[in-house]
């Protein structure tokens, strides 16, 4: 046998078996895509449920409204950061840059008890100011984030 035919036959096997394995990456390549879009989508739409039970626990006043608000806003900023900065859903973001200050946890367990008052009564007349507009904002979460419509959207 010809020394070239040999060469040529061993090129064409090392090109078939590099090809297999080529078409074999991009079928794994094809799976994790959908793999993340599916894993993408169950996590948007765990936020979505997420929001919908802040906002209905804001409007039956079952949350501390501050405590719903900084929540709100940040799956709100996880969702799109556009949302936040909508007219409609902007005071979750004021009732956010406006308590990020105020230590919470361990933090607010040691300040002197009349700092932590200082901060509660400034905490409950921001609350009390945007009572009306927090309870309109959640409601309009309800709204756009229903159950039977938190799932279809894309």
């Amino acid at each position: 046998m010809d020394i070239t035919v040999i060469l040529l036959a061993a090129a064409i096997l090392a090109i078939a078996g590099l090809s297999a394995w080529a078409i074999k990456l991009w079928i794994e390549v094809f799976r994790n895509r959908a793999s993340i879009r599916k894993s993408n989508e169950q996590h948007r739409q765990f936020l979505c449920s997420s929001l919908t039970i802040l906002a209905r626990s804001l409007v039956h006043e079952q949350v501390n409204p501050t405590e719903g608000c900084i929540r709100i806003k940040t799956i709100l900023d996880m969702l799109d950061p556009a949302l936040g900065k909508t007219e409609e859903y902007q005071v979750f973001t004021t009732i956010y840059d406006a308590t990020t200050h105020m230590p919470i946890g361990e933090a607010r367990k040691t300040l002197k008890l009349s700092e932590r008052n200082r901060l509660d009564t400034e905490r409950e007349l921001l609350e009390q100011h945007h009572q009306e507009r927090i309870k309109q904002a959640a409601q309009a979460l309800l709204t756009q984030f229903n159950p039977d419509s938190i799932f279809k959207e894309a």
